[in-house]
């Protein structure tokens, strides 16, 4: 079996030049279309569907964190378990 034996050919994207109005608008679109898809990760595209990128469920889940300013919090807990 090949992987384009199960891959999608028609896979959903994120634009990197999309107009979003705030990061969390983005955030949410992308997680929602990942949840919809039951998917971990997105191709994200520029111009003529040019990849220059994934995102990831854990690049939404930092994301979320950032925009909810607890990043401080969790970079304390990893210093003090080092």
């Amino acid at each position: 079996m090949l992987v384009c034996d199960r891959m999608s050919k028609h896979p959903g994207t994120i634009r990197a030049d999309a107009d979003y109005k705030n990061a969390l608008t983005l955030m949410q679109d992308t997680a929602m279309l990942m949840v919809a898809n039951k998917i971990g990760g997105l191709p994200v595209v520029k111009g003529d569907q040019h990849v220059v990128g994934i995102i990831t469920e854990t690049d939404i889940f930092k994301a979320f964190v950032e925009l909810l300013g607890q990043d401080k919090t969790i970079e304390s807990r990893k210093r003090r378990k080092a």
